[in-house]
């Protein structure tokens, strides 16, 4: 009786042992399957929102219009530049830079009854120098024959429809070196000038934009980027009108001669500025 008891007992004890892990187990395979719902949900409601940002962001893009446009000046230029200089040749070098400061004095003071200023002229070159006699047979080392000295002045000045007059004075009072003149146009000229052709390729552009959404439901409503660029600008394009004149010292009395040619009329002509500007124009 106590053995079928104890049986008994066992048994039962068995099944409450069973009954207890089945629950366990079932409670613990429930925890799981709500976690990955959890995170099912989760991951589903950011897809969902991403997808919403990328509508809002397809219907915000703005409608643009990129066009470019030209403006154009043309005009004389208002300032020259130009070498002028004198080279002397004699027998000592004392001499020579003696008769070369005695012509030079005369070539300024020839400018200055033009109304040159003295800051509108400057020494850009002076040398004093040996000239040498070679043997032809080459049997002997070369000697000193005279000294040449040479001084030569830049001149920069507004008086750009003088520069005929300033050459033709020069040559007459003894300069026997010119090179130039090489036009362009003054600081305060190249501002007003740029701003200028700014205005009307900006202008230009809105007309073109204007015309190209001439019909459509389209108009401009702001401006998204602006670019500009200059085309033929005049510091950048100097214009050589005569010759240099160098000297040719057998003839050098011909260039101080009474029967001495002024030069040719110096023609400075006109010089075109442009400017293009890309627009990007907000469309609505």
């Amino acid at each position: 009786m106590y053995v079928v008891l104890a049986v008994a007992v066992f048994a039962a004890a068995i099944a409450a042992y069973s009954s207890v892990s089945a629950q366990s187990s079932m409670a613990s395979v429930a925890t799981q399957t709500s976690s990955v719902a959890q995170s099912i949900s989760t991951q589903t409601s950011t897809i969902a929102e991403s997808l919403s940002d990328s509508a809002t962001d397809t219907t915000s893009e703005e409608s643009t219009l990129t066009v470019a446009g030209l403006g154009s000046v043309t005009l004389a230029p208002d300032m020259v530049s130009l070498n002028l200089g004198f080279d002397t040749i004699a027998p000592t070098a004392q001499e020579a830079v003696q008769k070369n400061t005695e012509t030079m004095n005369k070539i300024l003071e020839s400018l200055k009854t033009l109304g040159l200023e003295e800051k509108e002229v400057k020494t850009s070159y002076f040398s004093v120098y040996p000239q040498y006699t070679y043997d032809p047979e080459g049997k002997n080392a070369p000697t000193i024959s005279g000294y040449q000295a040479s001084n030569n002045v830049n001149i920069l000045t507004k008086k750009a429809d003088r520069t005929a007059e300033i050459i033709d004075n020069a040559i007459s009072a003894g300069a026997n070196r010119v090179d130039g003149p090489y036009f362009s146009l003054s600081t305060e000229a190249q501002k007003n000038l740029r701003n200028e052709v700014i205005e009307m390729a900006k202008k230009d552009a809105e007309e073109t934009a204007n015309t190209v959404l001439a019909g459509t439901a389209h108009s401009i409503k702001g401006v998204k980027s602006t670019s500009i660029s200059f085309g033929g600008y005049p510091i950048a394009y100097l214009e050589r009108a005569v010759s240099g004149i160098s000297p040719v010292y057998a003839g050098q009395a011909q260039l101080q001669s009474a029967a001495y040619i002024p030069p040719p009329p110096v023609l400075p002509g006109e010089q075109q500025v442009t400017a293009t500007v890309t627009m990007t124009y907000i469309l609505g």
